[in-house]
């Protein structure tokens, strides 16, 4: 009996210090959190840092890595030796708004790469320009700068050169037909003053001309050195035939074969050349370089004489005479026709 009223009261006791213990916790607590509500904690640091930072700033030890003290001048001013490299976002300045969200400009030695479309009010490049792309000026070139009259005299250059000879000869025909049905009604053309076609006569006044077609000619003069075609030449008093240097009175070359007739001696012709001459479609006669006259035949009346290495066998009008081309001693220097295919020897060989 006395064990269980112990047990009773022990148990009596530790419930009323458990309620005393946790109202004397609520009590401290609510206690604590009045006064310090009363308290300006923000102004209560802010004075001690203060205090701290005007009193005590040569006993105050920084941080590693912590902005230092010096940079601190009424207002905080952070020199850029101060900052480390790194990615700066949402950066201003009086000059420049970094609006970007990944890195457009790299600025390297020898280069500047801008990653996207550049805009500008004026663009002035000095120096040479490269452009890798199609151009698009949505605008005006001046008419008075380079690049405009280099524009204009390409194309019209390019223009000209892709004028076909064709179309340029569609275009002259389309002309002349024009005129001939329509015609021209000119008594008189006049150039500086001066008459140069009066009804159908040039007049006196047109001294050079540049004319690449006039037709057939009843008359024609020239005074001076003549040109035609490239191919014959006519000046002091000579005439040169693919040749503007002749050195007789005519001069004919066809490629290295030249050809000068002209005045040998008072009543004498001469016809020479630096080549063999042959005449006759079978070359019958041929002159060689160093004097010799080569015949292959030669009629004399009607007797024909022609030579021979062999004894002639063919048929040949009588009296044909044939000389010997390998004559022996005690053999023929030549052969006579004595008419249906008979020959007899001449001139034996002793």
């Amino acid at each position: 009996m006395e064990h269980q009223l112990n047990t009773i009261i022990n148990q009596l006791v530790k419930n009323y210090l458990a309620d005393l213990e946790k109202d004397i916790k609520t009590k401290v607590l609510t206690e604590i959190s009045e006064k310090l509500a009363a308290i300006d904690m923000q102004e209560l640091v802010r004075a001690q840092v203060k205090h701290i930072l005007e009193n005590k700033l040569q006993e105050f030890s920084f941080p590693e890595k912590s902005i230092p003290a010096e940079a601190i001048k009424g207002e905080l001013s952070v020199s850029a030796n101060n900052i480390l490299p790194g990615i700066i976002k949402n950066f201003e300045s009086t000059g420049i708004q970094d609006s970007a969200s990944d890195c457009i400009i790299t600025v390297l030695d020898n280069a500047t790469v801008i990653e996207n479309k550049l805009v500008a009010s004026e663009l002035e490049i000095i120096g040479n320009t490269v452009l890798n792309g199609s151009i698009e000026i949505k605008g005006e070139i001046a008419t008075n700068s380079s690049i405009f009259r280099q524009i204009i005299d390409h194309s019209k250059a390019a223009v000209l050169n892709n004028i076909s000879n064709d179309l340029y000869q569609q275009f002259q025909q389309t002309v002349l037909e024009n005129l001939r049905h329509d015609g021209i009604d000119l008594s008189k053309i006049k150039l500086n003053g001066k008459e140069i076609i009066v009804d159908n006569e040039l007049s006196t006044a047109i001294t050079q001309s540049n004319l690449e077609s006039v037709g057939a000619l009843k008359e024609l003069q020239v005074i001076g050195e003549t040109l035609l075609t490239s191919t014959l030449y006519t000046g002091n008093k000579r005439v040169g035939i693919n040749t503007i240097e002749p050195n007789s009175a005519l001069s004919i070359w066809d490629e290295e074969i030249d050809i000068s007739i002209g005045k040998h001696s008072a009543n004498t012709a001469k016809i020479t050349s630096r080549n063999n001459i042959v005449l006759g479609p079978k070359a019958q006669l041929k002159l060689d370089t160093d004097g010799n006259v080569n015949v292959s035949a030669i009629r004399i009346g009607n007797v024909e004489i022609s030579s021979s290495n062999t004894p002639p066998t063919d048929s040949k009008p009588k009296g044909f005479i044939v000389f010997n081309e390998n004559p022996n001693l005690g053999g023929p220097s030549g052969w006579v026709s004595l008419g249906g295919g008979r020959w007899a020897n001449f001139g034996i060989i002793d």
